[in-house]
Protein backbone atom coordinates (compact mmCIF):
# COMPACT_ATOMS: atom_id res chain seq x y z
CA UNK A 1 0.00 0.00 0.00
CA UNK A 2 1.27 3.57 -0.59
CA UNK A 3 1.33 6.19 1.61
CA UNK A 4 -1.95 7.89 2.02
CA UNK A 5 -1.77 11.68 2.34
CA UNK A 6 -4.82 13.92 3.78
CA UNK A 7 -4.89 15.30 -0.57
CA UNK A 8 -5.96 11.34 -1.13
CA UNK A 9 -9.73 12.06 1.07
CA UNK A 10 -12.37 13.10 -0.82
CA UNK A 11 -14.52 15.53 0.72
CA UNK A 12 -16.53 13.74 2.27
CA UNK A 13 -14.03 11.24 3.92
CA UNK A 14 -12.99 14.49 5.48
CA UNK A 15 -16.46 15.40 6.49
CA UNK A 16 -17.04 11.52 8.04
CA UNK A 17 -12.96 12.40 9.68
CA UNK A 18 -13.98 15.56 11.18
CA UNK A 19 -17.71 14.52 12.22
CA UNK A 20 -16.06 11.36 14.01
CA UNK A 21 -13.08 13.59 15.49
CA UNK A 22 -15.60 17.14 16.47
CA UNK A 23 -12.20 18.32 15.24
CA UNK A 24 -12.41 20.77 11.00
CA UNK A 25 -9.47 19.27 8.92
CA UNK A 26 -7.12 22.92 9.97
CA UNK A 27 -6.84 21.45 13.51
CA UNK A 28 -6.44 17.94 12.64
CA UNK A 29 -2.25 18.56 13.03
CA UNK A 30 -2.44 20.40 16.32
CA UNK A 31 -5.10 18.47 17.95
CA UNK A 32 -6.27 15.13 16.68
CA UNK A 33 -5.46 12.04 18.44
CA UNK A 34 -2.78 10.77 16.13
CA UNK A 35 -2.91 7.04 16.37
CA UNK A 36 -7.01 7.80 16.36
CA UNK A 37 -6.52 9.81 13.12
CA UNK A 38 -4.24 7.86 11.16
CA UNK A 39 -6.73 4.80 12.09
CA UNK A 40 -9.43 7.11 10.49
CA UNK A 41 -7.63 7.83 7.42
CA UNK A 42 -6.97 4.01 6.44
CA UNK A 43 -10.37 3.37 7.15
CA UNK A 44 -11.96 5.94 4.93
CA UNK A 45 -9.41 5.28 1.99
CA UNK A 46 -9.53 1.33 2.37
CA UNK A 47 -13.34 0.59 3.11
CA UNK A 48 -11.71 -1.63 6.16
CA UNK A 49 -12.98 -1.82 9.82
CA UNK A 50 -11.04 0.88 11.54
CA UNK A 51 -10.48 -2.09 13.86
CA UNK A 52 -8.17 -3.12 11.61
CA UNK A 53 -5.95 -0.31 11.49
CA UNK A 54 -6.01 0.65 15.72
CA UNK A 55 -4.68 -2.45 16.03
CA UNK A 56 -1.27 -1.60 14.63
CA UNK A 57 1.79 -0.13 15.68
CA UNK A 58 2.44 3.40 15.64
CA UNK A 59 5.57 2.53 13.47
CA UNK A 60 3.57 0.77 10.87
CA UNK A 61 0.86 3.48 11.01
CA UNK A 62 2.89 6.42 10.34
CA UNK A 63 4.40 4.70 7.78
CA UNK A 64 1.30 4.58 5.83
CA UNK A 65 0.21 8.13 6.79
CA UNK A 66 1.15 11.30 5.99
CA UNK A 67 -0.39 14.57 7.25
CA UNK A 68 1.79 16.82 4.97
CA UNK A 69 0.11 16.98 1.82
CA UNK A 70 3.04 19.28 0.59
CA UNK A 71 5.37 17.04 -1.23
CA UNK A 72 2.14 15.86 -3.45
CA UNK A 73 0.34 19.46 -3.86
CA UNK A 74 -0.42 19.38 -7.50
CA UNK A 75 -0.37 22.81 -7.79
CA UNK A 76 3.36 22.93 -6.67
CA UNK A 77 5.70 24.34 -9.40
CA UNK A 78 7.45 20.60 -9.21
CA UNK A 79 4.86 18.83 -10.14
CA UNK A 80 4.02 17.53 -13.78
Amino acid sequence: MSRVTILDLTAGQVANIEKDLELPLNRWQAEAPKAELYARILSETTGKPIEEYRAMKMRDLVTLVSLDGDDEDPTSPSAG
